[in-house]
């Protein structure tokens, strides 16, 4: 239920310029017909939409400048690391209670195999 809000509150710890207490997970009426909105009735919530202000933060009255948003999209980035491990540490749990421990070990050294057979090169 709480899921959608884990990524925003990583991105908070992360950044000063990203302010959860202004983080919306309610549909509002006029937002019925969005993309976004299709898009989070397809993945069980998990869609955002990240909006920045030319005039700054609440945190900072200066307004941003390109270094300001350079660092919000790393921290996004960051953000959406941490919680992908969260994700898989979660469907770790879920695996090793449902199957037991050998089953989970299993399934990581497949999962870790696969990836050194196929590994994805990261763009700097």
């Amino acid at each position: 239920m709480y899921e959608v809000r884990q990524l925003p509150m990583i991105m908070c710890k992360l950044s000063q310029a990203f302010s959860y207490s202004s983080c919306c997970y309610y549909i509002q009426q006029d937002r019925v017909a969005t993309a976004r909105v299709a898009l989070a009735k397809e993945f069980r919530g998990l869609s955002y939409t990240l909006e920045a202000s030319m005039m700054g933060s609440s945190h900072n009255v200066a307004h941003f400048q390109v270094k300001d948003y350079v660092e919000l999209g790393r921290s996004l980035v960051r953000g959406l690391a941490i919680y992908r491990s969260l994700l898989i540490a979660s469907e770790q749990l879920f695996l090793s209670a449902k199957f037991g421990k050998k089953a989970l070990l299993k399934e990581i050294k497949e999962t870790v195999l696969a990836e050194e057979q196929n590994p994805t090169q990261a763009d700097d």
